[in-house]
């Protein structure tokens, strides 16, 4: 079930666009957030047949790089404990490919 339905919103992903953050929860958060985003995998192969590597980033808001971690998973749980209270900046890229969202820490 899970596959047809990120099969069908890719085919609604605009032209050219590879990957898009779909939900980021709970936001604001204390412990961790789930990050869930569709993206196209691409190998030499053809599209499809090989989990891409995505780099998963997050910035403060002063742009500093305060955490990030590889994953091909399309659901990522990443703690946020250690993270002071405020607003953050996750960035998911891969290849020259990438999506944005902010959430909040709250202690």
């Amino acid at each position: 079930m899970q596959l047809s339905v990120e099969r069908n919103i890719q085919k609604f992903m605009p032209t050219g666009k590879t990957i898009d953050i779909t939900s980021i929860r709970p936001n604001p958060a204390r412990e961790e957030i789930v990050l869930e985003y569709v993206a196209r995998d691409f190998s030499p192969a053809g599209e499809g047949t090989t989990p891409a590597l995505r780099s998963i980033e997050v910035f403060d808001m002063l742009g500093k790089l305060v955490t990030s971690q590889n994953a091909t998973e399309k659901v990522v749980t990443l703690p946020v404990k250690h993270l002071a209270a405020g607003s953050y900046v996750l960035v998911v890229r891969q290849g020259s490919e990438k999506a944005t969202a902010s959430f909040v820490v709250e202690k």
